[in-house]
């Protein structure tokens, strides 16, 4: 389940970042925190 969560997150990033015309390193920080939110949640 949070497996797909990450890769809905990862997405909604790519989406976001492609729409703002931001770096793709801007997106690589926002999926890593919403990992670290989805792993923090399950413990």
């Amino acid at each position: 389940m949070w497996l797909l969560t990450s890769m809905n997150s990862l997405m909604l990033c790519k989406l976001r970042a492609s729409t703002e015309g931001l770096p793709a390193v801007l997106t690589v920080i926002e999926f890593l925190t919403a990992m670290n939110s989805l792993m923090f949640k399950k413990a």
